[in-house]
């Protein structure tokens, strides 16, 4: 079974008085981002999703959930915060790291129909 040992990511520039706060939401996103990737699902039925809210999503679990590294640029400009970039690239990233290890190609989501993680 595959496991995820470790991400990585690069952050646009931010303050240096945010950096923990940026790093701390970076490397939470990505693990969002994964979770949406690995479990996430939504299911329609007579043009209505199946699914409620939040709730009913799984997300990653603590067991899942590989070390990660944030690389930070930082910048004297006056930037506000780096909202949620690492959420869109991680599926295809996780998708390509897949196909290099595996020669597998993945095309839809929620990546579990198709491979076992650990």
């Amino acid at each position: 079974m595959p496991k995820l040992i470790r991400t990585i990511a690069a952050s646009p520039p931010i303050p240096p008085t945010s950096s923990i706060r940026s790093i701390l939401k970076a490397n939470s996103k990505a693990v969002c981002g994964l979770g949406h990737a690995i479990n996430s699902e939504i299911i329609y039925s007579d043009g209505m999703a199946q699914q409620a809210k939040y709730w009913d999503a799984k997300g990653r679990r603590m067991s899942q959930t590989p070390r990660s590294h944030l690389g930070l640029r930082e910048t004297q400009l006056q930037i506000r915060g780096i909202g949620e970039p690492p959420v869109p690239p991680a599926p295809p990233t996780l998708a390509n790291a897949i196909f290099a290890a595996r020669g597998q190609r993945l095309r839809d989501m929620p990546f579990w129909h198709h491979i076992d993680f650990a």
